[in-house]
């Protein structure tokens, strides 16, 4: 069962949280992958002030078509998944971040919550 909250609640929340968080909007195969709302803590992650719609260009990742078509499979498949990705941020750091994804129906409307994942070594 997906969980069903409204996007207020979902801005809210994601805002009080300190782990860097995102949401994409439902996914069309032919569209590019677009973020919807981010909170403060994915600005710091990406070291930018302020959010770019493209998840290629806020990820600061390359034009590799590879990566853009494991991303929108795994929006396709509607089910939460895990990713990780090489991240180069706004100031040119490289980093690979690991992100967990999992469907949320926000407004009666499917998105994709992205959360970054902290692995111990």
């Amino acid at each position: 069962m997906k969980d069903l909250i409204s996007m207020e609640v979902f801005k809210m929340m994601a805002d009080q949280l300190t782990i860097p968080v995102f949401i994409t909007a439902p996914q069309i195969a032919q569209e590019p992958v677009r973020i919807g709302y981010s909170n403060k803590a994915f600005l710091t992650l990406v070291e930018s002030e302020i959010l770019n719609e493209s998840f290629g260009l806020t990820l600061g990742l390359s034009e590799d078509s590879a990566i853009d078509l494991k991303v929108k499979s795994m929006l396709l498949q509607e089910r939460e998944s895990e990713i990780d990705l090489l991240m180069t941020t706004a100031t040119g750091k490289k980093n690979w971040v690991t992100f967990r994804l999992k469907p949320l129906t926000i407004n009666d409307q499917l998105f994709f919550f992205w959360q970054q994942e902290f692995k111990s070594n």
